[in-house]
């Protein structure tokens, strides 16, 4: 359409005005759309930050139950006691640990009957339900990003659009006006040599009987 407006640009004004019209449209479509975009990077991100805290002051729970446990214990059982079960305490405080730096995806293979499977499945769960909230998460910022560049690149080839709209316009030889029913809204300087104003802010003042 743009071709065929530069080859004969005294038979296309109609449609040089519709496609300015919905450029305009789509830049406003284009505006708004980037502004939800944003709006819900900023959501996923503190969503993110919840998880976050959440998953720190559920550790913080756990290192304290493995410490009031361990104290227990120690107090109450035989040294033989003692000895059988301090490994796996630690084993439990090392994957604490190592949820705490943020590997979300281990499991410890602590699952008996006893208190301490239950602790263990009880770990092993929460990291499974964290690293599959941080998995979804990290896939929907990740199609947020992609759509904001596709916007981006829409956003580049309107301006290219428009500037050769604009180029178009103001080098047309014929007098060009843009109305809003009776009321000027653009002219270009063909429209200006043929009315004989100085100015298009002068040009917009005018009404249609004036002219």
């Amino acid at each position: 359409k743009v071709s065929a407006i530069e080859l004969q640009p005294d038979k296309n004004i109609d449609t040089y005005t519709n496609l300015l019209s919905r450029k305009q449209k789509l830049g406003e479509t284009l505006s708004n759309t980037e502004s939800e975009i944003t709006q819900q990077i900023q959501a996923i991100d503190r969503r993110l930050e919840k998880y976050i805290v959440r998953k720190d002051l559920s550790l913080e729970r756990l290192r304290w139950i493995s410490v009031l446990s361990i104290i227990f214990i120690t107090l109450i059982l035989t040294n033989h006691l003692v000895s059988s079960f301090t490994k796996p305490f630690k084993r439990l405080i090392a994957h604490i640990n190592l949820l705490a730096a943020g590997q979300l995806n281990i499991q410890t293979d602590i699952t008996g009957k006893d208190e301490l499977g239950q602790l263990g499945r009880l770990l092993n769960s929460m990291s499974r339900q964290l690293d599959r909230a941080f998995d979804e998460l990290k896939i929907e910022r990740d199609t947020l990003a992609t759509t904001v560049e596709q916007l981006k690149r829409t956003q580049l080839d309107l301006q290219q659009t428009e500037t050769r709209y604009n180029r178009l316009f103001e080098t047309s030889a014929d007098a060009i006006l843009i109305l809003n029913g009776e009321k000027i809204m653009q002219c270009n300087r063909a429209a200006l040599q043929l009315f004989n104003v100085d100015t298009i802010d002068a040009f917009k003042k005018l009404q249609l009987s004036d002219l």
